[in-house]
């Protein structure tokens, strides 16, 4: 008996918490219907579109991308805009809705458009106004020339590996379309700043174009350049090659102990076979000795382009004057 008991009032609790979340729940419905049917302004982001920029002219200022636009409604249809119109721009057409102050500065009022882009939106919303109120334009003469571009990248290779050549831009130059007045300072332009590390093999890669923020309106064509960097593992190599003397004294002609020396340099694997002696050039300079030494110090005057960091073994040699 007691137990039935229980289950009573436990069941009459539960009905009574039911209705109570049921009488919370009808109530915020209703006191969010009433708060939705006053009117109320809004003000909401809207981006900003610019078309038909004259023909031979180019825009030179910072044009905002967003205006703010105040609306009024009922909370009901701003609500609606607001879910169902994330996509609602405003239009300028430069060329026809700009008023010339002269030849290079123009205005477009902004609240001139309220008409046009009210007829884009919800019939039931009214558009008050939209701030900034004007936008103005700085106009230059349009101007192309083609720039070289740098690549702009910190690398960093694994043991042994290392640049095997010149790093490659494609196109090199690219076709730079802007204001003529700061076409004249741009002798070249860099691609956006990359960092590659622990290279081993040749890397090819699409690297944006970078117009530096002080020249506005310029652009670039293409915008992107393709990067090839040459990477391959380094050995060491060397080769023999006798030594040139030049300026021996009238009537003489001079010997050198060794007549060979040593020639040791870091090569690409990939290029170690196209190595030749008759690439380098070693010379060894008379007026370059000093008093009574009889030794002289040996130059490298030509290498192989496939080498780098030579050492020469031994860096200088005996000589010795022969009359003829």
């Amino acid at each position: 008996m007691s137990e039935n008991f229980e289950q009573t009032e436990n069941s009459w609790i539960r009905k009574k918490i039911l209705v109570f979340i049921v009488c919370i729940i009808i109530s915020t419905l209703f006191w969010f219907l009433v708060v939705l049917s006053k009117d109320y302004n809004d003000v909401i982001s809207i981006p900003v579109r610019y078309v038909n920029v004259p023909n031979g002219k180019v825009i030179i200022n910072e044009l905002p991308r967003q205006v703010s636009v105040e609306l009024r409604s009922f909370g009901f249809n701003l609500l609606k805009f607001r879910i169902f119109n994330p996509e609602e721009e405003l239009l300028i057409d430069v060329s026809q809705q700009i008023r010339m102050k002269n030849s290079n500065l123009g205005y477009v009022a902004t609240n001139s458009r309220l008409y046009r882009f009210s007829s884009q939106m919800n019939t039931n919303i009214q558009l008050i106004r939209i701030h900034p109120d004007t936008l103005f334009f700085i106009f230059d003469d349009k101007r192309m020339k083609k720039i070289k571009v740098i690549p702009d990248i910190d690398l960093s290779f694994t043991d042994q590996h290392d640049l095997s050549g010149e790093i490659r831009v494609t196109p090199s130059e690219v076709k730079l379309t802007g204001p003529s007045r700061y076409m004249d300072s741009v002798q070249f332009l860099r691609t956006e700043k990359i960092a590659l590390s622990n290279l081993e093999k040749p890397v090819r890669q699409k690297i944006q174009v970078k117009i530096p923020p002080t020249l506005n309106g310029m652009v670039s064509e293409p915008s992107t350049v393709e990067v090839l960097i040459p990477v391959d593992k380094f050995t060491e190599g060397s080769v023999s090659i006798p030594v040139t003397v030049e300026n021996a004294p009238a009537g003489y002609h001079v010997k050198t102990y060794p007549e060979q020396v040593k020639i040791i340099y870091l090569v690409a694997l990939s290029n170690y076979e196209k190595i030749k002696p008759e690439q380098f050039n070693l010379v060894a300079d008379l007026k370059s000795a000093t008093g009574s030494s009889t030794r002289i110090k040996v130059q490298v005057k030509n290498a192989s382009p496939f080498v780098r960091n030579i050492r020469i073994q031994p860096e200088k040699v005996e000589f010795i004057l022969v009359r003829e």
